[in-house]
């Protein structure tokens, strides 16, 4: 396993001489970028961080879905997207994991939205997706936790965040592809806000262990 490497495992290009890393300001430039290459190949972070995947409303098209929602075209809220609370809207898309992304460690989907009314009902979201690595096949139908509800709370076009259920990516390497679909189960009897819901953003939160990948296609 490869050490947490700090600062001091830094090659600097300075005429200190200390444990491991030589007169440095001696070398030629080749061999110092050489080194600080090996030492950014050979590194993973001291403790694990926090990234996002995101997918704004002005970067999801919902077209092609059997009812998508409807698309603001009005200051200032153009852009973001309506889900309806009399029919079940829709919007899909997909995402690529980073190389940055510590292999196998659980993705974390949520949902950025906001009331339009000052009603504290329930909205009635569902999250389903399928994942597959480079070069095995994906599941025949997609994997979902049902339906989650996320109540109002009572202030019109107050930032709301809802979280999903964890996609286990156990096994799963960068590069892998996870294809998802959100709803609005609108009418559904779990639904009971009376207001539209305005739609910002989905994002993926995933943990990160390194800066890149040492190969193109592999961690390590």
């Amino acid at each position: 396993m490869k050490k947490a490497l700090t600062g001091a495992d830094i090659p600097v290009r300075d005429p200190v001489v200390d444990s491991g890393r030589g007169d440095l300001l001696s070398l030629p430039w080749e061999q110092w970028f050489q080194r600080l290459g090996e030492w950014i190949d050979g590194m993973v972070y001291p403790d694990m961080f926090w990234d996002d995947l995101r997918f704004p409303a002005q970067g999801i098209n919902p077209l092609g879905t059997s009812s998508p929602p409807t698309v603001v075209t009005a200051d200032p809220w153009a852009g973001t997207l309506l889900f309806s609370a009399s029919a079940t809207n829709v919007v899909v898309g997909t995402a690529q994991m980073p190389h940055a992304w510590k292999e196998g460690t659980d993705v974390e989907p949520h949902i950025h939205w906001c009331p339009t009314s000052t009603h504290t009902g329930n909205v009635a979201w569902r999250f389903s997706y399928q994942v597959a690595n480079i070069g095995a096949t994906f599941p025949a139908t997609l994997t979902t936790a049902g339906i989650l509800v996320d109540a109002g709370d009572g202030t019109t076009n107050k930032h709301q965040v809802h979280d999903f259920a964890d996609i286990d990516m156990d096994g799963k390497t960068i590069s892998c592809m996870i294809v998802w679909k959100l709803e609005r189960v609108g009418g559904n009897v779990a639904d009971t806000y009376t207001g539209t819901a305005r739609f910002l953003e989905l994002d993926f939160h995933y943990e990160i262990d390194s800066p890149g990948s040492a190969e193109e296609t592999t961690k390590t």
